[in-house]
């Protein structure tokens, strides 16, 4: 199915699947206009809460073509992801590119289905309407509104009710007796923050998380979680062929005892108590990508008892206190609600809302790009999760930049929906639930794989037994593809 000449793309979001977007769209010569309501790029980087920082490696936090510089620490901090940004603006030249200030507040698809998107200027307020031939949201999966849990008897509480995104210095825990609320890294990153100041602090979680080392015994544990190999003793990819899923089903008894072995030996490396343990299997944390990097500091904090861990959920609030679903009472003056973000996009109209088909577990487009139903729009970096998402944001977008020069054509609406429904099928086999039609986890290379191969690439970078073992025991590190993009931009892959 391929789609009519497009004459500019709008694209909503200067954040880091933004900008990827607007380059491989620039470098194939479609003009095209990035729309950001903030001041500056870098979406959620740009404003955060105290602290925050990349919870991955650098070197698996950056696109093809541009590394962080050398005197940048491991886990970049929000200034240096900004200021990273910056540099690939400039490298890229997109800067004339980018309308800052720029807030859409709809997007409207008309009889000929183009798109007229309401924008309004943040500073002046003035409204206009503008027209594109294609739209492409890069709102990212954790910018938008921040998810408030409703707890009962909130609005007695006479101390400070806040989400993890909103603090941005630690002054408000000073002294106080802090409650945080979720066992992610905004979570992990809030404890940290508040132990040192405040009287004393409670981490109250439903599921205690894995907290993943980047060595286990003595191990590295990058190719070991993010390399394809991984996928050996996990269920199969839905795309993968029949006789490798019955070499899969033969080794089930080997997957279970690497899984133990893995999960025996970081609870006796990392030292904790018994009261901290992960009540998920590790398998599922490779599945959602759902574990965080050892924070060291959060784990001598819990070994040396400066927080309280209680696994279980708030039944009601008081004036200045908690009440625990365990039966404890918990005393409060700042309730801080680490509970993640709404995955919601209010720009478009209940009818394209409804094409969008959301379900309770997301919504699943093909290649976790392309809605079936809606025409010329798509997903980047918005409704898809993976352990490197600078690296899968520029993969998706030279792959969409393809598609819009009609350099590839889609397949049917029928076979793209057959698709999307295998891949349904797949992970909510496998796949713990929540948001997870958007997340791939350990398969996310297979996911590259694909997008890479339809480019009309190899996904096995050289050639002879060297590249083979880097194929399957490395991850995609984003540095091995540079000059992915020119290399897909010679190719003309256009397929019924």
């Amino acid at each position: 199915m391929a789609i009519q000449e497009i004459d500019r793309v709008a694209i909503i979001g200067a954040g880091v699947s933004g900008l990827a977007t607007c380059h491989a769209l620039h470098q194939k010569g479609v003009e095209c206009v990035v729309f950001e309501e903030k001041a500056r790029a870098g979406g959620l980087w740009v404003d955060n809460y105290y602290d925050a920082h990349v919870q991955t490696p650098k070197f698996l936090f950056e696109y093809p073509e541009l590394r962080f510089p050398e005197d940048v620490g491991r886990f970049p901090t929000m200034a240096q992801v900004t200021d990273y940004l910056d540099k690939f603006i400039d490298k890229s030249g997109i800067r004339g590119n980018l309308r800052f200030g720029a807030s859409i507040h709809m997007a409207r698809q008309l009889a000929n289905s183009r798109w007229e998107l309401e924008i309004e200027d943040v500073e002046t307020g003035e409204k206009a309407v503008e027209e594109y031939g294609y739209l492409v949201v890069c709102s990212g999966m954790f910018s938008r509104i921040p998810h408030r849990s409703e707890m009962k008897g909130q609005k007695e509480f006479a101390g400070d009710i806040i989400h993890s995104s909103e603090y941005r210095s630690t002054e408000i825990f000073s002294g106080k007796k802090v409650i945080v609320v979720g066992s992610g890294k905004s979570g992990i990153d809030t404890v940290v923050s508040a132990c040192p100041v405040s009287e004393n602090v409670v981490q109250i979680a439903r599921t205690r998380m894995w907290t993943v080392p980047e060595n286990l015994l003595g191990i590295p544990l990058a190719p070991l979680f993010f390399g394809r190999a991984v996928c050996l003793v996990l269920p199969p990819y839905y795309r993968t062929p029949t006789y490798a899923k019955r070499i899969h089903w033969f080794f089930r008894p080997f997957k279970w005892l690497t899984f133990k072995f893995m999960e025996a030996g970081m609870l006796i490396q990392s030292r904790l108590p018994f009261r901290a343990w992960p009540d998920v299997s590790l398998q599922h944390v490779i599945f959602t990508v759902g574990a965080t990097v050892t924070d060291h500091k959060y784990m001598s904090a819990i070994r040396k008892r400066d927080f309280e861990l209680e696994h279980t959920t708030i039944e009601h609030v008081t004036a200045n206190s908690v009440v625990l679903a365990n039966g404890k009472t918990v005393e409060a003056d700042v309730i801080v609600l680490a509970t993640g973000w709404e995955y919601d996009f209010p720009i478009f109209e209940k009818d394209t809302i409804e094409r969008l088909r959301p379900e309770q577990d997301g919504m699943y487009m093909y290649k976790n790009m392309i809605p079936v139903n809606v025409e010329r729009l798509a997903f980047i970096g918005s409704n898809t999760s993976t352990y490197t998402n600078p690296f899968t944001a520029s993969v998706q977008s030279i792959w969409l930049a393809q598609l819009i020069a009609g350099d590839r054509a889609l397949p049917s609406p029928s076979d793209m929906g057959d698709d999307v429904d295998r891949m349904k099928e797949f992970k909510r086999k496998y796949y713990p639930g929540g948001n997870r039609a958007t997340v791939y986890g350990a398969h996310g290379n297979f996911y590259h794989d694909d997008l890479i191969r339809e480019m009309g690439i190899r996904p096995r970078r050289g050639k002879g037994i060297r590249s083979w073992f880097s194929y399957w025991f490395k991850p995609n590190y984003p540095r091995m593809w540079k000059g992915i993009m020119e290399e897909a931009h010679k190719k003309r892959t256009l397929s019924a």
